[in-house]
């Protein structure tokens, strides 16, 4: 797999810079771009206004408290939108409330997986969602459900 370009939505500085050191201990190169609110993710997703020329992300990290569109917001419209229903939409968000987890899986989320506290798990975190997504993307598949119970079967093993 050559290049993974990852969007990154996401309002917290600090999230956005631990995600970006993260993954410079990637081994693979990763093309990283950060918006920080829904309108500017919908913007960039839609290639509309100062967005036009931004190339379609192979993986969405998307976390759910956003200034101006919400991130369950923006998965609902994703997910309605015909030419990017097949986007993978990973929600990193700082919730772990059930129905935050329940009603981001009914929207279309690939993955959900909450922001760990310490830095390490950070960075492991963040690593272990790249390279799981790279390597499904890379091999063959038979469909987004198997891959989203595959994947919350693998974070929940990890979780131990």
């Amino acid at each position: 797999m050559g290049n993974l370009t990852v969007l990154l939505i996401d309002d917290s500085r600090a999230d956005a810079a631990l995600v970006r050191e993260a993954l410079k201990l990637y081994t693979l190169p990763v093309s990283l771009h950060v918006v920080p609110d829904g309108i500017a993710a919908l913007n960039f997703l839609h290639q509309r206004a100062q967005f036009a020329q931004a190339p379609r992300p192979d993986l969405v990290l998307l976390d759910l408290n956003l200034p101006q569109r919400d991130g369950h917001s923006v998965l609902a419209e994703v997910r309605q939108t015909p030419a990017l229903q097949g986007l993978p939409i990973i929600v990193f968000s700082s919730s772990s409330k059930a129905e935050d987890i329940e009603r981001s899986y009914a929207l279309g989320a690939n993955w959900y997986m909450s922001k760990p506290l310490a830095l390490e798990d950070f960075f492991q975190a963040v690593r272990t969602l790249v390279e799981q997504w790279a390597s499904f993307q890379a091999g063959p598949h038979e469909s987004p459900t198997l891959v989203r119970t595959d994947l919350s079967a693998f974070q929940r093993q990890n979780e131990k």
